[in-house]
């Protein structure tokens, strides 16, 4: 483990109960992987599950973690992000309060501040959902 829980906040803007991300388990300069417990107490839960948007936003703080930990010794510091777009979007499950998924972001293309991410999101082996987001950040 890269990032423990109790320090994620440094490396992502979202504050609770906004943070959806617990751990950063592995990083380099492309590929990022998190892992996040979902709570009872999480804002994003229907019936149990995880909405959708919640996975989404998962992708977009594990690209956050991950960018902000292997810039961390750059002028490339980030402040904040922005979605700018999601496309090719796949659901196949949602997760349920009690699980924990895991996460696994890959960078496609960076042209300035701005990044096109692949996302994968899994329960154990089960893959949940894969999008492609736009990410925009500020220095």
């Amino acid at each position: 483990m890269i990032i423990e829980k109790k320090h994620i906040g440094r490396y992502i803007p979202q504050r609770d109960p906004f943070i959806m991300v617990d751990e950063l388990i592995q990083a380099n300069d492309i590929r990022f992987v998190t892992k996040f417990y979902i709570d009872e107490k999480n804002l994003f839960l229907d019936h149990q599950e995880l909405r959708e948007f919640a996975l989404i936003e998962n992708i977009c703080q594990s690209s956050a973690a991950g960018l902000s930990y292997t810039r961390r010794n750059s002028h490339k510091r980030f402040k904040d992000g922005f979605l700018g777009g999601i496309k090719n979007l796949k659901l196949n499950c949602l997760p349920r309060m009690g699980e924990t998924i895991t996460t696994e972001v890959e960078i496609i293309h960076e042209f300035e501040n701005m990044f096109l991410i692949s996302g994968s999101v899994y329960q154990g082996e089960e893959l949940l959902l894969t999008c492609e987001v736009k990410l925009a950040a500020t220095y």
